[in-house]
C-alpha cells in the first residue's frame, strides 16, 4: 500500500518543494524561465558530480587492485631484511664434530637446512631436509633450535 503514495508524494510533495527551494531567489521569472535554468543547474551539477563519481571510482579500482599484492611485497621485504635465525647444532657422525645448520624454511613436515658459517655470515648451498617429528614411531624427536642473530645471510661463493 505504501509503494502506491511513494509516487504521489514524490511527484506533488518532494519534487516541487525541491525546484522551489532551489529557484525561490528568480522572483521576476516566468516558471517556463525557471524550469529551465533549474535544468541548466541540474546539468552542471550532474556533470560535476560525474566527475567526482569517476575519479572517486579509479582510485577505488586502484587500492583494490593493490589489496593483493601488498602481502607478497610484505614477505619479500621481511625475508631480506631477516637477520635472526633458528640454528640448529648437530654432530657429525664421522668425527663427532659440531656442525651448526641454519634453517632456512619448512617443507611439509621437515626443516628445510643448509650448513651455517656465522663469521662470514653465509651458508653453504647444500640442503638437507630433517623431519620435524618421526612418522614411523609418531614420536617428536626434540631438536634443540636456537634462535639467533646471525645477520644478512647470503649463499657461499
Amino acid at each position: 500500500m505504501i509503494q502506491f503514495l511513494l509516487f504521489p508524494l514524490l511527484s506533488f510533495v518532494v519534487i516541487p518543494y525541491d525546484f522551489w527551494k532551489k529557484t525561490r531567489d528568480q522572483k521576476g521569472l516566468s516558471i517556463v524561465e525557471r524550469i529551465k535554468s533549474y535544468r541548466i543547474k541540474e546539468d552542471k551539477m550532474i556533470a560535476v558530480n560525474e566527475k567526482k563519481n569517476l575519479l572517486s571510482n579509479i582510485f577505488t579500482i586502484i587500492i583494490i587492485s593493490a589489496l593483493p599484492i601488498l602481502p607478497f611485497f610484505h614477505g619479500y621485504f621481511k625475508a631480506y631484511s631477516q637477520t635472526e635465525f633458528y640454528v640448529i647444532e648437530q654432530k657429525q657422525s664421522k668425527n663427532n664434530q659440531l656442525i651448526r645448520k641454519v634453517i632456512i624454511d619448512t617443507y611439509g613436515d621437515f626443516y628445510i637446512v643448509a650448513p651455517l658459517n656465522k663469521d662470514n655470515k653465509s651458508y653453504k648451498p647444500i640442503f638437507s631436509l630433517i623431519p620435524m617429528y618421526d612418522k614411523e614411531k609418531k614420536t617428536v624427536d626434540f631438536l634443540e633450535l636456537k634462535y639467533e642473530e646471525i645477520g644478512l645471510l647470503k649463499p657461499q661463493e
